[in-house]
């Protein structure tokens, strides 16, 4: 049986046939386009991207180019414009009176007719908490929203430098090159045969992401996620001057974000635009649609539907309505849903979309550089996408619908029919996750850090939580290696530790941890240096004639020289059995440290400046390694027993947390050494 699918844009109140008058909807070519799913074919699991399991994917293109040359064999003029990348679905143009043919091909399980979608900030920003939010540095930097619309103007001042990557489909060949299709730099530039709706995109995507800035015609605010990059998709095709969305374009630019999130750190993707009247959730009508969704949502991405103008209180667009989509209706300056959006008891959020303030629109980024008032729940649902976009970036490891689950929760309850929805408050939603608030400090540094040699290029960093958390959780760690810029990826705050990979074998290395409970106060303090000498090959002999070959301490006695922390009492001699002072070990500490250049002299006066250890007992002090026999006196020349060599290296390694205890009867509770030991 045909069914009517009704393809999305901005309401732009189309000249299309309403649903379930009997007109096939033509382009203008008076052939319809259709999709046609395919029988008996299984598409790749939900969380599968091409690429990831070849035999899924290689499946699904053979049985599409089956279906193609059946297709091609029974009909002479039907056209195969393209097939999907993870869908079971062919794109088909055809005469009207050859559909019921076609679906009758045994390779066909149905046939669904194309009905061409519509395109469904001034103050509206603040209205909903965004300033706070942003002024926390929660502006989704480092995160991405995806723009599925009319096109957007890469170097608007707003977005110049934001767009990172751009697509284009559309039906009709009016990509920006002629094509139906294209991809790089320009390839989602806005369309340029309706002046009055082309810059739909530009303004979607300024309202979800947009930058403030100057432009020629006044100052732009800043969108709800300035620091988010964007994903431009352009899906517009030209029926007789008024914007067509055709839904094989939109279905592609879904696979095509999909594919994107594989490489890039994808949260949301907007799509402003949708038709028809359709209860919650409405996948059983829609389920080529339904798949595509929730092959985003698998993939962490969340997908936000504006719920459509038609002022139809009793359902909403399409796809809005799926049950992966966050769907979106608009509220006016005073709180209260819009006459024109449409409605439903199972919309998911309200945002603002008109009279904010004394604007009568929510006003943001046109093409040519300016700005344009506009209006419609196209306006409302970027502001969700882009409140989604900075809870990523507070807690990157949740999934969708657990973000969407926190908006409704924490939104501002409007009344509707007999009930509530929820307005966007997005900050609310981060105060509920502990990513702002007023208490919020930085957190302290980590505690009990250490590190492990674990082979010729890698050690294994590992650390336990600070002893303050700053008022709220800790969201993530960061090690740094000290004295370099080299740092690795922020990693998930159950970690107790991580492998640093690609070290140098026999090069000493320090490092530090850091722990981040929110982006309003950035990173907390780092740890006290750890250190850590990457093994290299046997050094070569020591050559001295007093340490025997194979004795337990010759290997260590090889690599002490080598280093060069010991040259031995004379030229041939070690003195193994030799006591050793208490300048004599804080000099192997520091030399075993690259002889660090202290800030200051040793406070002692029983250290003569220009002794060797003068350095090494200074630089000892200030890493509170030792503190002396007094507050004068340091005693070099005294020898350095077992307790205080446990002492200085256990102060060394930042006084490591003791879990265990010890069974030596000679070590008593409470002395200084007894945690060392």
């Amino acid at each position: 049986m045909i069914s009517a699918l009704l393809a999305g844009a901005t309401l732009l109140l189309l000249a299309a046939a309403p649903p379930g008058d009997g007109a096939v909807p033509t382009g203008e070519d008076g052939r319809v386009r259709l999709l046609v799913e395919l029988a008996d074919v299984e598409p790749p699991p939900l969380g599968l991207s091409a690429g990831e399991d070849d035999a899924a994917f290689d499946a699904l293109e053979a049985a599409q180019t089956a279906a193609a040359a059946d297709l091609d064999a029974a009909f002479a003029d039907v056209d195969v414009d393209g097939r999907f990348e993870t869908l079971a679905l062919l794109a088909v143009s055809a005469p009207p009176e050859s559909v019921e043919a076609i679906e009758d091909l045994p390779s066909v399980a149905s046939v669904t007719v194309e009905e061409p979608l519509e395109l469904l900030l001034s103050e509206s920003v603040p209205a909903v908490g965004g300033d706070r939010v942003i002024d926390a540095g929660l502006d989704g930097r480092g995160w991405t929203v995806a723009i599925i619309d009319s096109g957007v103007e890469r170097d608007h001042p707003t977005l110049r430098g934001r767009v990172v990557a751009e697509a284009c489909f559309s039906a009709n060949g009016d990509c920006p090159d002629g094509s139906t299709e294209q991809h790089g730099t320009g390839a989602a530039a806005p369309c340029t045969f309706n002046e009055r709706h082309c810059g739909h995109g530009t303004h979607v995507a300024a309202t979800a992401a947009g930058a403030a800035a100057s432009t020629t015609s006044g100052s732009a605010a800043r969108g709800m996620a300035p620091g988010a990059d964007i994903l431009a998709v352009q899906v517009a095709s030209n029926e007789g001057g008024e914007i067509a969305i055709w839904p094989r374009d939109s279905l592609r630019a879904l696979e095509w974000v999909r594919a994107q999130a594989a490489t890039r750190q994808v949260a949301a993707v907007n799509l402003s635009l949708g038709q028809g009247s359709y209860g919650v959730p409405c996948d059983a009508t829609f389920p080529d649609w339904s798949e595509a969704v929730d092959r985003l949502d698998a993939a962490g991405v969340s997908v936000v539907g504006a719920t459509g103008n038609a002022y139809d209180k009793t359902g909403i667009a399409y796809p809005a309505c799926l049950r992966n989509a966050t769907s979106v209706a608009a509220t006016d300056r005073d709180d209260r849903v819009t006459e024109f959006s449409n409605m439903h008891p199972g919309v998911d959020l309200l945002a603002p979309g008109t009279h904010v303030e004394d604007e009568q629109a929510i006003v943001a980024a046109w093409p040519g550089g300016t700005l344009r008032q506009s209006q419609g729940t196209s306006m409302a649902a970027p502001h969700v996408a882009g409140a989604l976009t900075t809870l990523r970036q507070a807690q990157p490891s949740a999934t969708p619908s657990a973000h969407r689950d926190l908006l409704k929760r924490e939104g501002v309850p409007i009344p509707f029919g007999g009930t509530t929805i929820p307005r966007l408050d997005t900050a609310a939603a981060h105060e509920a996750i502990g990513a702002i608030g007023e208490d919020t400090e930085a957190p302290g540094p980590p505690t009990a850090v250490s590190a492990t040699a674990l082979g010729a290029d890698r050690a294994r960093v590992s650390w336990e939580p600070p002893a303050s958390d700053g008022g709220t959780p800790i969201l993530a760690y960061e090690v740094a290696i000290v004295g370099t810029s080299v740092t690795s990826p922020s990693v998930s705050a159950s970690l107790r530790s991580i492998t640093v990979t690609g070290l140098e074998h026999g090069q000493r290395y320090r490092f530090t941890v850091r722990a981040s409970n929110s982006d309003l106060v950035g990173w907390g303090e780092p740890s006290a240096e750890t250190n850590v000498v990457i093994p290299k090959h046997p050094p070569p002999h020591h050559g001295f004639v007093d340490v025997p070959s194979g004795v337990y301490f010759d290997a260590p006695v090889a690599w002490l020289a080598d280093e060069r922390i010991t040259a031995g009492v004379t030229w041939d001699r070690y003195g193994p059995y030799a006591t050793v002072t208490r300048a004599q070990m804080v000099t192997f500490l520091w030399r075993m440290m690259d002889s660090p250049t202290p800030d200051w002299r040793a406070p002692f006066f029983d250290v003569d400046h220009g002794a060797y250890y003068a350095d090494a007992v200074a630089w000892a002090v200030e890493a509170g390694v030792t503190e002396g026999v007094s507050s004068t006196r340091f005693a070099p020349h005294a020898p350095v027993n077992r307790a205080q060599v446990a002492t200085f290296l256990h102060r060394m390694s930042g006084e490591s947390r003791v879990t265990g205890g010890h069974d030596f009867y000679d070590v008593p509770d409470g002395a200084f050494y007894t945690e060392a030991v």
